[in-house]
């Protein structure tokens, strides 16, 4: 199920993807976690193969629902309204820096408990501790990986279902 939200780019997603698609054959171990989890994730990020990616991977996540920003004050505002259990991020946006968008998120009594997963194009050590200290529940790199993805929002599903 595809469904767009009028008033901004998001796009939720939901259910099952119809025929097959590249990712077809990709069983992480996290998988069933998914599958079996209610939750909503945000996933905040410009880039086009990055969100083609979680959208594809959400439509088989069938009690997961997905709102995509492509802004960091698109972002903002959705997490605000729509309160969602778990928060992807790039670390580049168009509008403003990850950091930038993790450190407003944080400042928010709505948004300080949610869990960030940022997704960063910088693999040092300096820049993920940056990140790590600033609030991010988990720092990934680009190229990203789906099976570390998956497990990686699995499992703050699940932490968030318990809280």
């Amino acid at each position: 199920m595809l469904d767009r939200d009028p008033s901004s780019s998001t796009v939720l997603t939901s259910g099952p993807a119809p025929g097959r698609d590249r990712f077809e054959a990709v069983t992480p171990s996290g998988w069933s976690r998914l599958l079996t989890r209610r939750g909503l994730v945000l996933y905040i990020s410009d880039d086009p193969e990055s969100r083609i990616l979680i959208t594809r991977m959400a439509r088989r996540w069938q009690t997961v629902k997905l709102l995509l920003s492509e802004t960091g004050r698109g972002g903002l505002r959705l997490a605000l309204v729509r309160r969602p259990d778990v928060i992807v991020l790039d670390d580049r946006l168009p509008d403003a820096p990850g950091a930038d968008v993790l450190g407003q998120l944080g400042s928010l009594l709505t948004t300080a408990s949610t869990p960030v997963v940022v997704i960063g194009s910088t693999t040092t050590p300096e820049h993920r501790a940056s990140f790590l200290g600033s609030g991010a529940a988990h720092y990934l790199t680009k190229p990203l990986h789906i099976a570390e993805l998956e497990r990686t929002v699995g499992t703050l599903l699940e932490l968030a279902a318990m809280r």
